[in-house]
């Protein structure tokens, strides 16, 4: 009962991290969309380095967790029941285009 207790407030860090990078996203957009579209906004480097570090460290933290999962099998029924490993799927492959869209800002 312990590990349930556990595992609801780190899923409740992950759901938190990935809503901030979400709405980090939103805003970034929205305040884009509020300037002239014939003029490219320049790309501040340092905010977009700053949000792939945030982007590693959300995907080092899953990798982690994952890691901790798996070593115990109570652990990884409930999680396999519950559909983490999906979820943390679709987070990975989302965190993942965001940062090659990001490092394209960069390159370009």
């Amino acid at each position: 009962m312990k590990k349930v207790y556990t595992l609801t407030p780190v899923f409740l860090l992950f759901f938190l991290c990935e809503l901030n990078a979400q709405n980090t996203s939103s805003l970034k957009n929205h305040s884009q969309s509020n300037t002239n579209s014939a003029i490219k906004p320049a790309v501040d480097e340092q905010d977009v380095l700053k949000q792939i570090s945030q982007i590693n460290g959300h995907l080092s933290a899953i990798e982690t967790k994952r890691n901790y999962i798996l070593s115990d099998p109570a652990e990884k029924a409930l999680a396999q029941e519950q559909g983490w490993f999906e979820d943390m799927k679709k987070i990975e492959k989302s965190l993942l285009k965001k940062k090659e869209k990001l490092t394209a800002l960069i390159n370009n």
